[in-house]
């Protein structure tokens, strides 16, 4: 298995844990580390989150597609259960753009250009508060203030 795998993984199980109301990594106030997550390899892990997702929507008469993760339980594989479960949790998330998209952050006091990937999501989800620009925001900014600019 490569790094980056096991790296989505860890980063697809604290979704997981955090989507079930569970502290990670948090010193004496954890639940669990993240290095003990166990979702991708557990049924034991797995199937009670699968169970909440599905109760969640029942009890919210809520109008979620289910169809991917319904499939992936008929067929007892477990990489296509947990796909499907960290797929619907992502999409139940709200972010400021969609993957591909050109956006611009202050950093330090400089505005910096990113495009929208999963890493922009990561950094959202740890600093959900931070604020963003498009490109036409950017250019009044620049305008009203003058503020230099850099790609990375």
């Amino acid at each position: 298995m490569d790094k980056k795998t096991i790296n989505m993984e860890s980063t697809n199980n604290k979704l997981i844990a955090e989507f079930m109301g569970l502290n990670i990594d948090r010193g004496v106030q954890s639940d669990y580390m993240e290095h003990e997550l166990k979702y991708h390899t557990s049924w034991d892990w797995l199937m009670p989150v699968a169970n909440e997702i599905i109760k969640s929507r029942d009890e919210q008469n809520a109008d979620w597609d289910l169809t991917d993760l319904k499939y992936a339980l008929q067929t007892t594989n477990i990489g296509l259960v947990y796909e499907a479960v960290v797929e619907f949790i992502k999409a139940q998330k709200s972010y400021p753009f969609n993957e591909g998209d050109d956006y611009w952050v202050e950093e330090d006091g400089d505005l910096v250009w990113g495009c929208w990937d999963d890493v922009s999501e990561e950094l959202h989800d740890e600093n959900p508060n931070r604020q963003y620009f498009t490109e036409e925001e950017v250019m009044d900014h620049i305008r009203a203030y003058g503020v230099k600019l850099y790609k990375q």
